[in-house]
């Protein structure tokens, strides 16, 4: 079965970086190249969490479920004021990266624990491997990113 609606779970994790076209971030430095491996484990993370969910419906039919949904919904709103603090912070790129509280690059986890919940309502192997992939490669190229810009010196 085919369910269009799904695409909603990765469009409000892609919405917020749409805004790139139109007002990019600032000061963005130049950072070393980032591993192969973990450019293609992102890709076909990226790729999975757009497809998965169009082949899976969403079950809200038990108390795990309906936890990983409050998970979903506390992992967007933390993204978005992610967002909303990157741009009170003038776009500048490091915002991008800087932890809250004790949650480091929050923008890179914040995506990843959304996916791996909506795998849980989705109850899809497919959309949690996907994640997975995600995260093997986008945690390792946030982090790596945010430590270059921290300490510029050891590039």
């Amino acid at each position: 079965m085919f369910f269009s609606y799904n695409l909603l779970i990765p469009l409000f994790i892609v919405l917020p970086n749409l805004l790139f076209v139109v007002l990019p971030p600032l000061n963005m430095p130049l950072l070393e190249k980032e591993k192969v491996i973990w450019l293609i484990l992102e890709r076909i993370g990226q790729a999975g969490v757009f497809l998965v969910p169009l082949f899976h419906m969403v079950h809200l039919d038990t108390v795990t479920k309906q936890a990983a949904f409050a998970l979903i919904i506390m992992a967007v709103t933390v993204y978005y004021f992610c967002w909303w603090r990157f741009f009170r912070n003038k776009r500048q790129y490091i915002w991008l990266f800087q932890p809250l509280g004790i949650i480091p690059i929050p923008m890179a986890v914040m995506p990843l624990l959304y996916f791996l919940a909506s795998a849980i309502i989705m109850e899809s192997l497919s959309m949690f491997l996907a994640a997975v992939c995600l995260g093997l490669g986008h945690l390792p190229i946030s982090y790596k990113s945010y430590m270059q810009m921290k300490h510029p010196d050891n590039i």
